[in-house]
C-alpha cells in the first residue's frame, strides 16, 4: 500500500470511531434498567456492558409507542421514493 491511502484510512478511521464511541454508549444505555438510570448513567463493565442486563426499555419501545408505526411510515416512503425513482429513471434511456 502507499503512503497516501495509508493517510485516507486513518482520517477516515478517527472520526468514525470518534462517532462510535457515543452511539455505542447510547445503544448499552438502553439494555439498563430505568432505576438504574434515574441514579446514575455510569453503571456499566468498561463503559459499554450494562449492569444489570435488561431489554426492558426496548420492548416498551416497540409494544407501548408508537415506533412500529413509524418504522412502517418510512418503510412505505422509502420504496415509493425507489420505485418513483427507477420509474422516471427507466424513461430517461
Amino acid at each position: 500500500m502507499n503512503r497516501g491511502y495509508d493517510w485516507l484510512v486513518t482520517r477516515l478511521a478517527v472520526p468514525a470511531v470518534i462517532w462510535l464511541v457515543p452511539t455505542i454508549w447510547v445503544v448499552s444505555l438502553s439494555f439498563q434498567p430505568n432505576e438504574v438510570l434515574v441514579r446514575t448513567t455510569s453503571s456499566t463493565a468498561q463503559g459499554v456492558l450494562p449492569i444489570p442486563f435488561t431489554a426492558e426499555n426496548d420492548g416498551a419501545l416497540v409494544t407501548h409507542g408508537q415506533t412500529p408505526w413509524w418504522i412502517l411510515h418510512s418503510m412505505i416512503v422509502s420504496l415509493g421514493m425507489t420505485f418513483g425513482v427507477r420509474l422516471v429513471s427507466t424513461t430517461g434511456g
